[in-house]
């Protein structure tokens, strides 16, 4: 029989309490959430780096020593795209399931939730997190090209909006609003979050990633390293070494992605809860149908 979990969402935290119950609650249940971002993630990779390496297969950088066009260029930059495609998708149905995990948890549909069931969750509530997501880039642009400043206000402000679908299904225009509301007077507080949540992602990626600059530095010692005087020497280096750094770098990501949402969603709680005191309002509610 599972224990009851360690992590009690609806509360109000204050902002040691909002990192400590992130990594908690992401300890507590890492294998699900691991487990769909594997399947989803891994296939999709390993497809990008087929990708790129055919790409840079196509691309001869000897037929640009007479200053023509390397040969190869636009297969090389449509594979390029493709694979990018490839990545954004991926990541905008980890960032579904992630959120839907966490409304699972609201609604004590954790227990025993299956990759497949919690895929299946992503996909229906993915055109929502699409245009949520596409907005919020608009918006955060928009800020930043007018004066930078409203680009990182608006970034900080909308950090909780897939929460606020997640857990309202406001949709997308819905959630915008909703997170303007409820990070009314709380700017300054969820940015250090923000700050601290993304200095320790930071701090992680790096550590993984230092294989990775171990390998390129091995590879470049080892003769594999780009000679400006000899274009043949530099693709062989590239077409190694880059689409396995790139691969690597994109499987840190998704390791370390869910840190931030599941903050995001932290505090999402504790907003709602300091504002609306919806959780003190359900242990009411079931204490009087005790």
């Amino acid at each position: 029989m599972q224990n009851e979990p360690i992590v009690q969402l609806r509360r109000v935290r204050d902002f040691g309490q909002t990192i400590s119950d992130t990594f908690t609650f992401l300890k507590e249940n890492w294998k699900p959430l691991y487990s769909a971002i594997g399947v989803v993630g891994l296939p999709p990779l390993i497809i990008v780096s087929l990708l790129m390496k055919f790409g840079m297969g196509s691309l001869d950088l000897s037929a640009n020593s007479d200053g023509g066009m390397p040969e190869g260029l636009p297969s090389f930059f449509f594979s390029v795209f493709v694979a990018y495609i490839a990545i954004l998708f991926v990541y905008l149905l980890c960032y579904a399931m992630v959120n839907e995990y966490m409304r699972a948890c609201t609604l004590n549909e954790q227990i025993g939730i299956t990759t497949r069931e919690l895929l299946s969750r992503g996909f229906s509530q993915l055109g929502s997190y699409f245009g949520l997501g596409f907005l919020s880039i608009l918006m955060i642009m928009g800020g930043t090209i007018l004066c930078f400043l409203p680009g990182i206000y608006l970034a900080i402000v909308l950090m909780i909006g897939p929460s606020c679908h997640a857990m309202e299904r406001a949709g997308a225009t819905g959630s915008i609003s909703r997170s303007f509301k409820l990070m009314k007077d709380e700017w300054w507080e969820t940015f250090g979050l923000v700050i601290i949540i993304g200095l320790i992602q930071w701090v992680i990626q790096q550590a993984l990633s230092l294989p990775i600059m171990l390998l390129m530095g091995i590879s470049m010692f080892a003769g594999m390293g780009p000679n400006g005087n000899d274009p043949e020497a530099t693709m062989v280096w590239f077409r190694t070494v880059f689409p396995i750094v790139m691969i690597l770098g994109l499987g840190i990501g998704m390791i370390t992605y869910p840190i931030g949402a599941i903050a995001a969603s932290m505090r999402y709680f504790t907003l709602v809860e300091k504002k609306e005191a919806v959780g003190l309002g359900d242990e009411v509610k079931r204490f009087d149908q005790l």
